[in-house]
Formats: structure tokens, C-alpha cells, sequence
């Protein structure tokens, strides 16, 4: 399984958030997925403490191709947004964020 800020080569997700918002307040949860081929789209669900008041949107996509001694490699990246909103006061933890890349489930 790969994790989130992991350094495989195969595919990574992160993901981006406030540490800080008041009770009833919007705010974005950024994941960026990175993979080799099409990484799928994130299934989540935020948890009690949040409500998802939209998304997952897809905001951006960027693909590169290298080529070094010949050997080429393909990276795609998409990025996605969530708007939540803070339901209950209190210290919480976001779920891992889940997708397919390069054909393994991964976490963030």
C-alpha cells in the first residue's frame, strides 16, 4: 500500500487542509494524486465532526513524460478539491483518503 508524501515512484496522494477552522465554517481539503497512468478519482468520506458540503471536484491536471538513456516515464497528476464544513467543536482527524494508482490502493 502507498501512503501520503510517500517516494514511490508508482504514485503518491497528499493531501492539504487549514489545521485551524471555527464551528460552521467552509473550508477546502486539497488531494493531489500523482501516479504513472489515470489514478482514479478519491473516495472519501469526511466523518462525523464534518460535513461534506461539496466535491470531490476535479480543479487541475498536469501529465509530464521523460526521457533519460532512452527509457521514457509518464507521470500524471490531478488535484481535487472537497469543501467541508466543521460540525462539532472540539480536536479532530481528518480519514485517510482513498484511490486507485497504477492499479494499488493507496491511502493518504
Amino acid at each position: 500500500m502507498c501512503a501520503g508524501l510517500t517516494a514511490f515512484a508508482q504514485g503518491s496522494v497528499r493531501v492539504q487542509t487549514k489545521s485551524l477552522v471555527a464551528l460552521g465554517e467552509q473550508f477546502n481539503v486539497t488531494v493531489t494524486v500523482s501516479g504513472t497512468s489515470n489514478p482514479s478519482e478519491p473516495a472519501w468520506n469526511p466523518g462525523n465532526d464534518f460535513q461534506l458540503a461539496w466535491g470531490p471536484q476535479r480543479v487541475g491536471s498536469s501529465s509530464s513524460v521523460s526521457i533519460v538513456n532512452g527509457k521514457s516515464t509518464r507521470s500524471v497528476t490531478y488535484t481535487y478539491v472537497f469543501i467541508l464544513v466543521a460540525k462539532n467543536k472540539g480536536k479532530f482527524t481528518l480519514p485517510p483518503v482513498e484511490c486507485e494508482i497504477d492499479g494499488e490502493k493507496c491511502l493518504s
